[in-house]
């Protein structure tokens, strides 16, 4: 079982099966997706540009104990990187203080003209998982993309 932390939006029945697949796990039901609860503390230019992030910090880590990490603590989980990736580095440095481990960051977005566009997924591993792997869901975007 792999358990999978996200903000706004979990992986599609799909993207979990390619990310069981990527993992060697059995199937998608080897993915568990947990949604970390707000409340999120509004962000200001003067908070992203701020080197102290303690007060956001704080606030991931009270909604993440609220999510179920402490029972990852020593085990490898997965953060479902936000489109507010300031917010996913602050989540990613609360679970790496919660468990002990840096979570593996599985990102389902890729930049796009109009903002962030779904559908290439890219996996990357920390220290013990170094690889990077990306496919599609939509095989129009694997066409266009060039990446299979």
């Amino acid at each position: 079982m792999f358990r999978a932390y996200y903000i706004d939006q979990p992986l599609s029945e799909a993207e979990s099966a390619e990310v069981a697949k990527s993992l060697g796990l059995s199937n998608a039901d080897s993915v568990e997706q947990a949604l970390i609860p707000g409340p999120w503390p509004r962000l200001s230019w003067r908070d992203i540009a701020s080197s102290d992030t303690s007060h956001h910090l704080q606030a991931a880590t009270h909604n993440l104990r609220r999510a179920g990490i402490l029972r990852d603590k020593g085990r490898s989980v997965g953060l479902i990187i936000p489109h507010d990736q300031f917010w996913g580095a602050i989540c990613a440095t609360a679970i790496l203080r919660l468990t002990g481990e840096c979570p593996m960051a599985v990102q389902p977005w890729v930049a796009g003209d109009d903002g962030p566009v779904r559908g290439l997924i890219q996996i990357f591993g920390f220290p013990d998982v170094p690889v990077v792997h990306w496919w599609s869901t939509h095989p129009q975007e694997t066409a266009e993309n060039g990446r299979s």
